[in-house]
């Protein structure tokens, strides 16, 4: 499902970017620039999404980090 998914973003996209110049060649210049910033806010919150999920995934590995290096102190001293 996330690779169809995927697929139907590009493809959106796709069309998007190919309104766009539509729009320009047909001097309808409030429609191109209306599509411009829809593009524009779709790939801001992509990129907001990507951080977010970086953060997590960062987060999740320094804890099982710190979790093993407590561990391993525990272990240390209780031998």
């Amino acid at each position: 499902m996330r690779k169809a998914l995927k697929w139907t973003f590009w493809i959106l996209m796709l069309l998007a970017v190919a309104a766009v110049v539509w729009f320009f060649y047909y001097n309808y210049y409030f429609l191109a620039f209306g599509f411009m910033s829809v593009l524009l806010f779709v790939l801001m919150a992509w990129t907001t999404m990507v951080q977010l999920k970086n953060n997590v995934n960062h987060y999740k590995d320094v804890r099982k980090a710190r979790a093993v290096t407590d561990q391993r102190s525990i272990e240390e001293y209780t031998r």
